[in-house]
């Protein structure tokens, strides 16, 4: 485990699913550039139920997007290279395969254009991301 992520997530802390008695069921796709961010919440979202894919950027997102199954919600850094979060977002926008798939940017940019369901400034408390997947998911 590299030190970034056992910083991010010592095991104390990850216990959401049991202090709310729920498990992060569904399928979720993690569009972010920083490996070690990416790998993280990865590690963080599948220990408490998620079926997670991962992306380096808007592009590689919609690659994965295109190969199926698609995700019940994704997380979405806005500053990246190639295709960035706001640049992915108008493509969703405009598959209709693809535009009802709820995005909460994980990002200290602000979203602006990117208009997503939920936004979560960097840095924040690693329940309010399980927080808000669970609650998209639901829906």
């Amino acid at each position: 485990m590299s030190t970034a992520r056992a910083m991010a997530f010592p095991p104390d802390t990850h216990a959401w699913s049991h202090a709310t008695g729920m498990a992060l069921r569904g399928r979720v796709l993690i569009v972010e550039d920083e490996r070690d961010i990416r790998e993280a919440l990865a590690e963080a979202l599948a220990y408490e139920g998620s079926d997670v894919t991962v992306a380096a950027n808007g592009r590689e997102a919609l690659r994965t997007l295109g190969d199926g199954p698609l995700p019940d919600v994704i997380l979405l850094d806005l500053v990246m290279p190639e295709m960035s979060g706001w640049e992915f977002r108008q493509v969703q926008a405009r598959d209709p395969a693809l535009a009802g798939i709820p995005v909460v940017v994980v990002s200290a940019s602000d979203p602006g254009t990117a208009r997503p369901d939920r936004h979560l400034p960097k840095p924040f408390a690693i329940d309010a991301l399980f927080d808000a997947v669970a609650e998209l998911v639901s829906h």
